[in-house]
This record gives structure tokens, C-alpha cells and sequence, in this order.
């Protein structure tokens, strides 16, 4: 009798043992999902922050054209919460720059230069309406000898993503021009005072690198602006649209990051309902980076203070 006893009270341990692992992993999985969920809430309430303080602002008169800042402050439950805001101006937008703007950023991501001039060519023939393609350019009829029936959008970009259907444009090559384009802007140019430097350099460079005769120099392209870029890549903020980049650390160890676009109604309403605002975009992710570091630390305390 003693070995079945033996064997059954082994038995019983190894369930015992299993079943503690179990509890214990699911522990785990409920802790790390808890501490996630409070780091997304923290995320969404720091886009409703980066709201409150826009619309503040504007109600207040205050000139949000070429705004750039990040603000730091501490939750009641403690960790860190990073809000930065930029104004979109001080991207490239897809849809509204001026052709000179496309080519000056894409000959400053993309080489060699053949290859970069056919690359701002085929952004320019995809966002336009007409069948006419410019020189190095690609329409439909390029698109579908590449085996890519749909052809190019012929219309405004929807998203910068979209900038992936580009004909003969790499998924690297994409990579490296993302993180300076936009869609909301609106702008024919850049604002420089809105721009990051990492920009304007590549702007400056691409665009040297154009002025190569008689022509582009008589159109304006040589000629110096504001930060030493040429005035044909430059115009004044409306303060129209806001990125907005959210960093989340609790004290728990939950992590959160989001990303989102604020735009502001075309007209200003009557001076008893105020500026209106949404939210465009937003999209969260732990792994979404953190890009700028040249805004400055305008608020940093308490979050419920600041």
C-alpha cells in the first residue's frame, strides 16, 4: 500500500507545483496589464492636457504660430508625464508644399541625385489630379508596367504613410523622410521658427544642391530667408494644426507613448464661445519614439497644478 500512496501524494505535489506556477504567471499577466492600462490613461489624459493648454492659450490671445515646447510634470500616483507640443508648420506637407520644397527635402534623404529627382517627381505626379507626368515623374502608365494596376493616388494624401505607394520609393528610403512630413499644415512652405534644426539643414542642403542654373536662380530658389534658407522654402505660420507627443513612466513601472495631431476650426469663433480645437489623430504605442530635444521645459511640478 505504501507505494501507490507514495506515488499518489508525488502526483498531488507536482499538480500542487503546477498549479502555483499557473497562479503566479497569471499574477504577472494581470500586474503588467494593470500597470499598461494606468500608463494608456495617463497617455490619453496627457493628450486632453496638451488640448486644455492650446485652447488656453489661443483663448488668451496668446500667438500660437511657431509654438514648440514640452512640459514635464508628476502624476498623483506618481512617475513621469511628458507632454511636447509642435506646430506642424514646421514640417513638409505632402499635399501643399510647394514642388521646390519637395525636391530640396528629398535630395537631402535620397541619393544619388537621378534617383532623388525621380523620387520628388513621382510624390508631385501621385498628389496631383492630372495623367501628365513630369520629367522622371511616374503616372499611371509607369505604375502599371511595374506590375501596380492601382497607379498613383492622383489626389491629396490621406496619410503620411501613404508615401510607401510611391513608385521605385524604398521602405528605407520612407523611413528617413517620414519624421519630417505632414498633412495638416496646409503650407506651401516651411516655418522655420517651428521646424526642427535637423531639418532646416537638410532643407538648406537639398536646396544648394538645386541651384544649379539661371532659372532656379531668377525663381527665388538662391536666395536667402530666415535661418539661411532659401525664401521660395519659407512661409509664416497660420497656427493652424499641433503634433502632439505624449511619454508616459509610472511608478509601478508601467511605460506609454502616443502621438497625435490637434488642428484648430479655420475661423475663430465669437469671443463668447472661444477657439474650437479636435483631435485629428492619435495613436499610442510602447514603442513610439521620442524625437525632438530642442523644445524647451516651459511647465514641469505637479500635473494637477500645471
Amino acid at each position: 500500500m505504501l507505494v501507490p500512496v507514495i506515488a499518489v501524494v508525488g502526483l498531488l505535489g507536482l499538480v500542487a507545483v503546477g498549479f502555483s506556477t499557473a497562479v503566479r504567471d497569471h499574477l504577472q499577466i494581470t500586474s503588467n496589464a494593470v500597470r499598461n492600462a494606468e500608463a494608456r490613461a495617463l497617455a490619453n489624459g496627457g493628450l486632453e492636457l496638451a488640448v486644455f493648454d492650446l485652447l488656453s492659450r489661443a483663448n488668451r490671445g496668446d500667438r500660437l504660430a511657431g509654438l514648440r515646447l514640452r512640459s514635464t510634470c508628476v502624476p498623483p500616483s506618481g512617475g513621469r508625464l511628458t507632454i511636447e507640443i509642435a506646430d506642424e508648420a514646421g514640417k513638409v506637407d505632402l499635399n501643399a508644399a510647394r514642388p521646390e520644397v519637395i525636391e530640396a527635402l528629398v535630395d537631402a534623404v535620397i541619393a544619388p541625385p537621378s534617383r532623388a529627382e525621380a523620387i520628388a517627381a513621382a510624390i508631385l505626379d501621385y498628389r496631383d489630379a492630372d495623367q501628365d507626368a513630369r520629367r522622371s515623374g511616374a503616372e499611371v502608365a509607369a505604375y502599371r508596367a511595374r506590375g501596380r494596376p492601382a497607379g498613383p493616388g492622383d489626389g491629396p494624401f490621406a496619410a503620411i504613410d501613404e508615401i510607401g505607394a510611391i513608385l521605385d520609393l524604398s521602405a528605407a528610403d520612407a523611413r528617413r523622410l517620414k519624421p519630417w512630413l505632414t498633412i495638416v499644415s496646409g503650407q506651401e512652405g516651411i516655418d522655420p521658427a517651428a521646424a526642427d534644426p535637423a531639418l532646416i539643414a537638410l532643407l538648406k542642403a537639398g536646396a544648394d544642391a538645386r541651384v544649379t542654373n539661371a532659372f532656379e536662380t531668377s525663381n527665388g530658389l538662391s536666395s536667402t530667408g530666415r535661418f539661411g534658407l532659401p525664401a521660395r522654402l519659407l512661409i509664416a505660420s497660420v497656427g493652424r494644426a499641433f503634433s502632439v507627443q505624449v511619454t508616459v513612466s509610472t511608478s509601478s513601472g508601467g511605460r506609454s507613448s502616443g502621438v497625435g495631431v490637434i488642428e484648430f476650426a479655420s475661423a475663430r469663433r465669437s469671443a463668447a464661445s472661444g477657439q474650437s480645437a479636435r483631435i485629428k489623430s492619435w495613436r499610442q504605442s510602447a514603442d513610439l519614439g521620442w524625437r525632438s530635444e530642442t523644445a524647451p521645459d516651459l511647465a514641469a511640478g505637479n500635473c494637477e497644478k500645471t
